[in-house]
């Protein structure tokens, strides 16, 4: 087998020798080779480099270690192109304004919130003012309601008979209501609290002591001003 193959190239070889011998007589017989030419030729082929110089220049033009320069050519990333740049840009410009707007909505969340305080401040100082003129209206209403039922339970009792009155004064006494019964006394025209006194029993002159005691005590407290209940009863009684 080997020898048939041999056998075969050898005449391959010897077809191309036969050829190449013909197609340099062609040359030289229709004038296109001639010696000068075919030294020239052969003066090229002397300065070409052998075989062992080709393998050398080849080695060092090649690089020492392609496997590693070409992993290294990928790891290295690629450019960004003009279109990845432009979309970068658009959406650094995209956060800078979004940025921007959320500053301004929280200032104006800002100032809204402070004008808001500002309201409710304003509206709680209206709010305390009015509070604190209603209160007072409203004392001022009830003192005017109390002195009124006081001048009123003062004037019944003068004109009610002199030993009801004064069972009604001895049971506020009675009652725990000492100053409340000093002050209807007080408050009475001197000749019905008179009356009224002398209606009290023997066992009684202790608690009639207490009230003429509290009506002394009341006196030098208050004054004679014209603001005094009493004042102000026999006042109404007068009129």
């Amino acid at each position: 087998m080997w020898r048939t193959f041999l056998s075969g190239l050898n005449a391959v070889a010897m077809i191309h020798v036969i050829a190449f011998i013909a197609f340099v007589g062609w040359l030289a017989g229709s004038g296109r080779l001639d010696l000068e030419r075919f030294k020239a030729i052969g003066h090229m082929l002397e300065l070409l480099p052998d075989s062992g110089e080709q393998a050398m220049l080849a080695s060092v033009a090649a690089p020492a270690n392609p496997s590693a320069e070409a992993s290294e050519a990928e790891a290295l990333p690629a450019p960004p192109s003009a279109f990845q740049v432009k979309e970068l840009e658009r959406r650094q410009q995209r956060d800078i304004e979004w940025s921007q707007r959320i500053t301004e909505e929280a200032a104006v969340l800002r100032r809204q919130l402070l004008d808001a305080q500002a309201d409710l401040a304003a509206e709680r100082a209206a709010f305390e003012e009015e509070r604190s003129l209603w209160q007072a209206q409203r004392e001022q209403t009830s003192k005017a309601d109390s002195d009124a039922q006081f001048r009123r339970v003062v004037k019944l009792l003068e004109d009610m008979p002199a030993r009801q009155s004064k069972d009604y004064l001895v049971h506020l006494v009675r009652t725990g209501g000492l100053d409340e019964a000093v002050r209807y006394l007080n408050a009475m025209k001197p000749f019905s609290a008179s009356e009224v006194l002398r209606l009290f029993r023997p066992e009684e002159q202790q608690m009639a002591a207490d009230l003429l005691q509290g009506m002394t005590s009341l006196g030098e407290a208050s004054g004679a001003s014209d603001t005094d209940p009493r004042a102000v009863a026999q006042a109404e009684g007068g009129d």
